[in-house]
């Protein structure tokens, strides 16, 4: 197979990619709107996120890190495992969003499975949206259990971060295991005054976000093995499947990690995830009763 920085060089001198929001140079990818910035390495078989900033710049918010990961067959699959590029395009999600989708496929046993990375940002936000599709194009069933959407390993460290949870109301410290109640998960660092945000949009129980699992890493994504309601999806041959999106937004400069989820997070909902209460012409009448 030939080497992904080679496959990506030719993507790059073929023009293929004039999108303002990202650029690639050799094994690298940089998605940048001018508010948040993700860096996306393609190298040795491997694809992993190893930078993820604020407009700034002054902050990368993660080290290597392994980017995805679930069980295949009750095995276990993230970034590292080994992987060919397949192609990339440009995308476009709703009104004004951008991106780029990452098209890979296993190599060894898993050379049947081909995974979809998609990446969009929206213009002047901090928010990185993500989601990926697999395909199953061999001969037998696949099982696919435990998906982490993302799985980042972050800069901030558990000894000061608070973990804002239950739709930002409560603060937890050290490993965090989040539930339907958590549509938006915030980290943030009391000592250096910053913070990650961490949405996902799977439904109702299926949801997880999870921090310091392993050694101050985040992830979001469907329920694992072994919780009350653990998501599993079997992919029967030629057979494809979308998962939920997740979001991340950064920020800096702060003391309180819920002003995010009322500016840039709230900003982002209504904007750009538009749901349906939003969308509608005429409101129904809110009572709010403190019982």
């Amino acid at each position: 197979m030939k080497d992904l920085a080679l496959i990506l060089m030719a993507f790059l001198m073929s023009g293929a990619y004039s999108q303002e929001v990202f650029t690639i140079s050799g094994d690298e990818i940089v998605l940048n709107n001018g508010s948040i910035e993700r860096k996306i390495t393609l190298a040795d078989d491997r694809v992993s996120s190893n930078g993820l900033y604020d407009p700034a710049g002054q902050y990368n918010y993660i080290s290597e890190s392994r980017e995805f990961s679930f069980l295949i067959n009750s095995e276990s699959v993230n970034g590292f495992s080994g992987w060919d590029l397949v192609s990339t395009d440009a995308i476009r999600e709703g009104p004004s969003g951008k991106g780029l989708k990452i098209a890979v496929r296993g190599k060894g046993k898993w050379h049947d499975l081909h995974i979809e990375l998609n990446y969009v940002l929206y213009p002047g936000l901090p928010v990185i949206r993500k989601w990926m599709k697999f395909l199953n194009s061999g001969r037998t069933d696949m099982k696919i259990e435990a998906l982490n959407i993302e799985d980042l390993q972050t800069t901030i460290s558990q000894v000061s971060a608070n973990v804002y949870n239950s739709y930002g109301r409560m603060k937890t410290i050290g490993t965090f295991y989040g539930t339907w109640d958590d549509p938006v998960v915030v980290i943030h660092d009391v000592t250096k005054r910053l913070g990650i945000a961490i949405g996902n949009e799977a439904p109702g129980i299926t949801k997880r976000t999870a921090y310091h699992t392993v050694s101050d890493n985040i992830e979001a994504g469907l329920t694992h093995t072994g919780q009350d309601f653990p998501f599993r999806k079997w992919l029967r041959p030629g057979e494809a499947w979308e998962s939920p999106k997740t979001f991340i937004a950064v920020y800096a400069k702060r003391d309180d990690g819920y002003q995010v989820i009322n500016d840039e997070i709230n900003a982002f909902v209504t904007l750009h995830m538009r749901p349906r209460i939003v969308q509608l012409k005429e409101k129904p009448v809110f009572v709010y009763n403190t019982w």
